[in-house]
């Protein structure tokens, strides 16, 4: 017991490198949903400064005031 043969360590080895590959995909996936959520928020908040409330301003009087 307690004895590897080659054959066992090779295969243990790929498994190691497997999950290695797998948890850096897993990660850069995870920065890439941060990354696309963080820019669907900052989008979210540039359109709510741009609303225009129409009692106010007439989106087709260009820059004149609704009166």
């Amino acid at each position: 017991m307690g004895q590897f043969s080659q054959k066992d360590e090779q295969y243990l080895f790929q498994i190691a490198a497997d999950f290695l590959k797998q948890k850096t995909e897993l990660e850069k996936l995870r920065e890439a949903v941060r990354l696309a959520e963080f820019a669907k928020t900052l989008h979210s908040e540039q359109l709510r400064r741009r609303a225009v409330n129409p009692k106010v301003v007439d989106l087709f009087a260009r820059s004149q005031l609704r009166v």
